[in-house]
């Protein structure tokens, strides 16, 4: 189940393309959304929670897909504690609505709840298989080390984590250490526009929606 609560949705529609007309389906918005956070449950056990200043849609297109170019914030839940198991923010996202495959580029951070935390430029989650991966080179801070390499893979928790070709690990002092768990709410992370002050209104029984995210049908 999906629990959409959003400030403004602007829903668009088109008239049917020809052969003749040259329409760019792929280009075409369908759906706007400022200031959403979606809700997504499991046997009625919270599971995500993602937010964004900015969502658009486009369903008609050749392979239909959601773009977050003002940035995300997402939150992974434990099914029976309600504890929040994971957090990640990036500047930029993408959604592959067939694949279920999700794309994090721009200063993407993300922390586990033993305090890992993943530094990396770009980062996919594929719901099918649950897995998390990056081809790009990735930092893990862990303690007082720092993990470099290419090649990360770990569950959608980030607590099983591995690098097919690590390029070895260092020793960092408590203060590097600190300072770059810091920039995860502060700098990198948690910048004005990712802020969830700023990014999501107050939110109350009034903004409420629960639906499966609505398909949009051109009109003759």
């Amino acid at each position: 189940m999906v629990v959409l609560l959003w400030g403004t949705t602007i829903m668009f529609s088109c008239n049917r393309a020809t052969e003749s007309e040259e329409t760019d389906l792929d280009s075409l918005m369908t759906q706007m959304s400022e200031n959403l956070t979606m809700i997504t449950s499991e046997n009625g056990n919270l599971k995500y929670r993602f937010e964004t200043p900015l969502m658009e849609r486009y369903e008609l297109a050749s392979v239909p897909f959601m773009e977050f170019r003002k940035g995300v914030k997402v939150e992974t839940y434990n099914d029976s504690t309600m504890n929040v198991e994971s957090e990640l923010v990036a500047d930029y996202a993408k959604y592959i609505e067939p694949e279920k495959l999700w794309e994090a580029r721009g200063n993407v951070v993300a922390k586990n709840k033993e305090g890992q935390i993943l530094l990396t430029e770009q980062l996919f989650w594929n719901e099918i298989t649950d897995k998390i991966y990056s081809n790009v080179e990735s930092t893990v801070l862990q303690g007082n080390d720092r993990i470099v390499g290419t090649g990360f893979e770990s569950d959608s928790n980030f607590e099983d984590f591995t690098f097919r070709s690590p390029k070895g690990q260092v020793e960092v002092n408590v203060e590097t250490n600190g300072e770059a768990a810091d920039s995860l709410n502060n700098e990198n992370a948690l910048s004005d526009s990712l802020s969830v002050n700023n990014m999501v209104p107050e939110i109350t029984t009034d903004s409420l929606l629960i639906e499966e995210l609505p398909s949009i049908e051109p009109e003759e």
